[in-house]
């Protein structure tokens, strides 16, 4: 409702344009460091609409529980980061890194049965009690959120200027996400570009 009082100028101005192609496919790096670790980077082309930019948040936490599950194992700990891009295109990352517990020497199958669970999630049963409690928790989060003056600032800055709403009927949004939705953000990032870094201590 106080949008309407903010002054504005009478110049405007184009983001510029930025063409680039990221290419398919996957490519592994590895290097001496100070702790045994894999970084797995993944991202794909998505269009963040209000529907997918609550959908891949909901991806990327079935997919952590999925992973963590399968490296339960080993002893190692997970950590999962993702981000939601619209400049200079719309695309959803994740990067997964998984370090050894008290120095320990990595286990040499980690790194297959990492890729194992990434590229098998899409395929992979549901905890639809899991995806329940996803949603609880993204729609309690949101509702703190939105007590927030830096959260309006940044959604009026997100609406006005990218032409994005993500907050209008936030809830019923994350309500409408469906393991069908998860699973096809699953297969695009099946599908997108991937790079590893794989780390062994000196």
């Amino acid at each position: 409702p106080y949008v309407g009082a903010f002054r504005t100028r009478e110049a405007a101005s184009r983001k510029t344009i930025v063409s680039y192609q990221p290419v398919s496919g996957s490519m592994t790096y590895s290097a001496d460091g100070d702790r045994d670790a894999i970084v797995m980077n993944i991202s794909t082309r998505m269009p963040m609409t209000a529907e997918n930019h609550m959908a891949s948040e909901m991806a990327s936490m079935v997919l952590k529980h999925m992973v963590t599950e399968a490296l339960e194992p080993y002893g190692v700990d997970l950590h999962l980061d993702y981000t939601r891009r619209i400049y200079p295109e719309d695309r959803f990352a994740i990067m997964l890194t998984v370090t050894t517990r008290d120095g320990a020497p990595m286990p040499q199958d980690v790194l297959t049965t990492l890729r194992h669970a990434v590229y098998g999630a899409s395929a992979s049963d549901m905890d639809a009690s899991y995806i329940q409690a996803c949603k609880a928790y993204m729609k309690n989060k949101y509702a703190v959120q939105m007590q927030e003056p830096e959260y309006w600032l940044h959604a009026v800055a997100m609406r006005y200027l990218d032409g994005k709403d993500y907050t209008t009927g936030c809830a019923t949004k994350v309500d409408a996400v469906s393991v069908e939705d998860i699973r096809k953000i699953l297969r695009l990032l099946d599908k997108g570009s991937c790079i590893e870094y794989i780390t062994n201590r000196k």
